[in-house]
């Protein structure tokens, strides 16, 4: 349902509640069904020492389950839950070192589901992917289209990189083998790190300090052409992205929300700065804010007073939105994943239409727009059709390049506000 919401809603993204944010970095985000797996830290007592587990709770509550799957010894540090869609194996790391930000130590584990539904002995990966040279950790699985397989990507620091941490791929081979490591072209010179694959988009999302960013670490998303090459990196933006650090961006398709870690300030963790290690979980709805500045087709003056009716597709009556004293424009906040035709109105002027498709998005995003009116003259008949423009976002546009977004005939582009 498209709503109005203050600036201090943070775009529709919010910290999660106490029983999964703890005082305690809490990183690695992963939705299946109505339960999130995640990595917290967890000391069983004040004379043992502080480790990274696996760990997983209900969204709406309950206590926090440390799984079984853990290693069982006192040191290892196990993080960084990835699962088969299918939920039939899940990947994950184990650790040396228990800096959640770094992770400079690690291999890469496996477990195959049971008949019985428990999980198999844990597999180490093999050697080239588990080299002694480099870490290898934050796994993610998705099936990639164009080469009809499987694909597994991996962070790694080892040799042939193109800078501190890169992001690695390598296939699931119809008889369960690892296929030759790749490294993906658009790391960089910092570090790219914590993957996740989405494959309804096709695309990899990843964190990287090494791009023209926001903040220390922003999200970017990557998408895969039909050719199967990769495009230029996006950048989600202002309405996801901070001056701090945004690490660990997932999806869940069904419920249209994504999930990622982030170090910035807020109530919950009592405006802890000082720690950067001092992670916290987000959920983010996905919310389009949109700015409509209204102009005289002729003389390219402002008009004031302007109101738009939204319409949902398939909704039986429009949602109003009107321009209030003072503001410059037309403000509005809507809801990804739907079909919205859009009817700007003013005194004296023909309506002019808009349709914008957000499904598919998967990240806010804010647009801003001037839309030009034709003053109604007495010899226009009455009831004349309102003039129909299309912006048409693909899956592909939840990002911030200007450039990137869908250019119209005599509609200029102002630009997006980061």
């Amino acid at each position: 349902m498209p709503h109005l919401e203050s600036a201090t809603a943070q775009h529709g993204i919010t910290a999660l509640p106490g029983h999964i944010n703890s005082s305690q970095p809490d990183i690695a985000p992963l939705r299946y069904a109505d339960k999130l797996y995640f990595t917290s830290v967890f000391q069983k007592d004040k004379k043992s020492a502080p480790l990274n587990r696996l760990e997983s709770a209900r969204l709406a509550g309950g206590e926090v389950k440390i799984l079984d799957e853990n290693p069982a010894d006192g040191n290892s540090h196990a993080a960084n839950m990835a699962l088969m869609p299918d939920a039939s194996r899940m990947y994950y790391s184990i650790c040396e070192d228990g800096d959640v930000f770094h992770q400079h130590k690690c291999t890469l584990w496996c477990r195959d589901k049971t008949y019985e539904g428990d999980w198999a002995a844990a597999r180490k990966l093999p050697k080239h992917i588990n080299q002694k040279d480099g870490t290898a950790t934050q796994p993610s699985i998705g099936f990639d289209k164009e080469l009809k397989k499987y694909v597994m990507y991996f962070v790694s620091d080892r040799p042939g990189g193109k800078g501190g941490m890169d992001i690695w791929a390598s296939t699931l081979e119809p008889n369960g083998e690892f296929g030759a490591l790749r490294n993906l072209p658009f790391n960089t010179s910092g570090d790219d790190v914590t993957p996740f694959f989405d494959a309804a988009s096709q695309s990899l999302f990843f964190s990287s300090n090494g791009l023209f960013g926001i903040g220390g670490y922003d999200i970017y998303q990557v998408e895969k052409s039909k050719a199967g090459d990769w495009q230029q990196p996006e950048n989600l933006g202002e309405l996801v992205n901070t001056r701090d650090d945004e690490l660990y961006f997932t999806f869940h398709n069904q419920t249209k929300h994504g999930y990622f870690a982030s170090n910035r300030p807020h109530v919950g963790n009592n405006e802890k700065q000082m720690d950067k290690a001092d992670f916290d979980i987000y959920e983010m709805e996905v919310v389009i804010e949109i700015e409509l500045l209204a102009l005289d087709e002729e003389t390219t003056i402002p008009i004031t007073g302007t109101m738009a009716e939204v319409w949902v597709k398939g909704s039986e009556r429009p949602f109003i939105f009107r321009e209030q004293p003072f503001d410059e424009g037309l403000w509005m906040q809507l809801d990804g994943g739907r079909e919205y035709h859009i009817i700007v109105r003013a005194k004296g002027y023909a309506p002019t239409a808009l349709e914008l498709d957000s499904d598919g998005m998967m990240a806010s995003m804010s647009i801003r727009r001037k839309v030009f009116l034709r003053k109604e003259y007495a010899s226009m008949p009455d009831g004349e059709a309102a003039q129909k423009k299309r912006i048409a976002y693909p899956a592909k546009f939840f990002n911030t390049s200007p450039k990137s977004v869908m250019k119209e005939k005599n509609e200029e582009l102002l630009g997006l506000p980061f």
